[in-house]
């Protein structure tokens, strides 16, 4: 995560720190970058030969 960026909550320029997998302000406190941010997982299930394909 680029520190250059101020803090979307309170503008600060402080920084980030990576807190148990998430970034959150120095300034703050509040989290600014979420562990998966969104992110989902889907399965595609082959038939045919019966293997599992996990994509992200």
């Amino acid at each position: 995560m680029d520190n250059n960026l101020p803090c979307p909550y309170c503008s600060a320029n402080q920084g980030f720190i990576y807190v148990q997998s998430h970034y959150q302000c120095l300034s703050c406190k509040r989290v600014v970058d979420d562990c998966c941010n969104g992110e989902v997982v889907s399965e595609k299930i082959n038939i045919k030969g019966n293997a599992k394909v996990t994509e992200s």
